[in-house]
């Protein structure tokens, strides 16, 4: 089942180069008010775009929110919201509660669209109508027309899965055209499965820190991009890993599996940054993903 975006336009902020990107996998989005206050302090403010992965539409992890549209209300942005899952009414009306990604742009969003992915067979989905996907919008930045792509790829299939679900996008997008692209791109260099990870593979990854924060040599997905003419060079900040179940798993233990790359532009140099997903050092994660977020200029 394919559901059509939800696009909110508002007034354009008047953007000019360097603008700062910002990705980050709400999980659901139920701590709003946290989500928005960081968006607000430094090295985060004023981010001009800002990808959404996992956000809640009128769902329990939401806490019945509808969090791309009140974070875009917030901060004074624009928005497109495109449903990955749709929570089947119980009264057989149209759907009204959602779990998807979104675009949040300090510019009007035009020419949006949502391309679907292959859906990997989970069994905990299984019943659920929807497939993953990457949502796709044109921004204007000083004349020049920019291509934005939030993609979420799946979790439990194969770095092979996931690169064949990243294709659908690229071949989405128009040729030549500068473009960014973020989201959880899920490089965990492993396929959980269905029910569990093989004992083998989790040992091999928990055993390899290297692979764990610095994944490129086993996830094809990045060669996939480079092909397409995307640089992660400078967008990322190396090793650094960006998930956590919880802030007690050391970080040598976390992986790496948030990501921006771009194409026909350039990074500004020391602008890459992971930000905690906590008020403090000592504070409850309000997601088991971080923040990622860099500064993008002209060639």
């Amino acid at each position: 089942m394919r559901f059509d975006p939800i696009v909110v336009n508002r007034p354009s902020h008047g953007c000019r180069f360097p603008i700062r990107v910002a990705v980050f996998n709400a999980k659901g989005g139920a701590h709003l008010s946290q989500i928005a206050a960081h968006l607000k302090r430094p090295p985060l403010a004023g981010a001009e775009i800002i990808l959404l992965c996992e956000a809640g539409w009128r769902v329990r992890r939401s806490a019945r929110r509808e969090f791309a549209r009140e974070l875009a209300e917030a901060l004074g942005m624009s928005f497109a919201f495109g449903a990955v899952w749709g929570i089947p009414p119980r009264d057989g009306g149209p759907f009204t509660r959602f779990v998807g990604n979104a675009i949040l742009s300090s510019e009007p969003l035009e020419e949006v669209r949502v391309v679907q992915m292959p859906r990997y067979p989970r069994r905990d989905f299984s019943h659920i109508p929807g497939a993953p996907n990457g949502v796709i919008a044109n921004i204007a930045i000083e004349g020049m027309t920019v291509t934005v792509i939030c993609a979420h790829l799946e979790s439990r299939a194969s770095p092979e899965f996931r690169a064949g679900q990243m294709k659908m996008v690229a071949e989405a997008i128009p040729a030549r055209r500068p473009a960014i692209i973020g989201g959880d791109f899920n490089t965990t260099t492993i396929e959980i499965g269905v029910n569990h990870v093989p004992f083998g593979m989790a040992r091999a990854l928990t055993l390899n820190r290297r692979r764990r924060h610095a994944p490129r040599s086993h996830e094809p997905v990045f060669d996939l991009l480079e092909e397409c003419g995307f640089d992660f060079a400078g967008a990322n900040v190396p090793e650094v890993p960006t998930f956590t179940f919880s802030r007690i798993i050391p970080h040598v233990l976390r992986p790496k599996l948030d990501w921006i790359a771009q194409r026909g532009l350039a990074i500004v140099p020391g602008s890459a940054a992971v930000v905690a997903a906590r008020n403090g050092t000592w504070s409850p994660r309000f997601s088991d993903h971080d923040f990622v977020t860099c500064q993008i200029r002209p060639r």
